[in-house]
């Protein structure tokens, strides 16, 4: 009797062992690390009206956070330059101020760091001076001369009268390999453009340089550095 209860404990055994061997093992989720970029700019704005200029010393930056193939943008905790919080008007010294940038980024994503750049901003040497006129039907001519520091030069210009005019943008214009250039006119290219507004109408003329000057590895992530100057136009639809 007790031979027969042995064999039985013995294929009891088996079969579970048996049994077990056929569940498939259950394994722990596995995790993926979102992976960051940041982007982190500063602006110089001139703003130019019957002779008069205002200036105005931005700056801001953000992280694209990828995950899973999917990206969102992600704020840092705070940003400091040239130990401000906000953007600087009408500052006295606002050129070595836009010429320098001295960082300081908290983030509570991929950590704190300092960064300082002596990179000289987006420049023309007449631009500051124009006068340009926009018309219905002459369209728009610009002369840039003496570009320096600069990539890429948008030009922009919106109807004024609308309710929300930064939805309504008449023309943008981009020019690639700005570095080079010494003349951006063109008539018969922005001939046409103004064909839907009416002379009369407050439009604003935007000319930007823009310079995305460099890339830096901070904390194991990929910053791009943009800066830019921008000159802002308030004038009229002419003939």
């Amino acid at each position: 009797m007790t031979r027969y209860f042995l064999y039985f404990l013995l294929s009891v055994t088996v079969i579970s062992c048996k049994k077990k061997s056929c569940e498939q093992e259950i394994l722990p989720d596995t995790v993926i690390n979102p992976t960051y970029q940041g982007q982190i700019s500063s602006s110089l704005t001139y703003n130019i009206k019957n002779g008069n200029i205002d200036t105005l010393l931005g700056f801001n930056g953000y992280l694209i956070k990828n995950l899973n193939g999917q990206g969102s943008v992600e704020q840092f905790i705070s940003i400091v330059y040239n130990s401000s919080t906000v953007q600087f008007d009408n500052l006295p010294n606002f050129m070595a101020n836009a010429n320098n940038s001295n960082w300081t980024i908290t983030s509570d994503l991929i950590g704190n760091f300092n960064y300082s750049d002596h990179t000289l901003m987006p420049n023309s040497l007449n631009c500051g001076t124009l006068n340009p006129s926009v018309g219905k039907f002459s369209g728009l001519n610009l002369n840039l001369t003496g570009i320096t520091n600069t990539s890429r030069v948008i030009v922009e210009v919106r109807d004024m009268t609308f309710i929300n005019p930064y939805s309504n943008s008449l023309e943008i214009y981009n020019l690639q390999g700005a570095s080079s250039l010494t003349t951006s006119s063109n008539s018969q290219s922005y001939a046409n453009f103004m064909g839907g507004a009416n002379i009369g109408n407050d439009v604003l003329l935007t000319i930007t340089l823009e310079n995305m000057y460099k890339k830096e590895n901070l904390n194991g992530h990929d910053m791009y550095f943009t800066k830019s100057t921008i000159y802002r136009f308030p004038t009229k639809i002419v003939n």
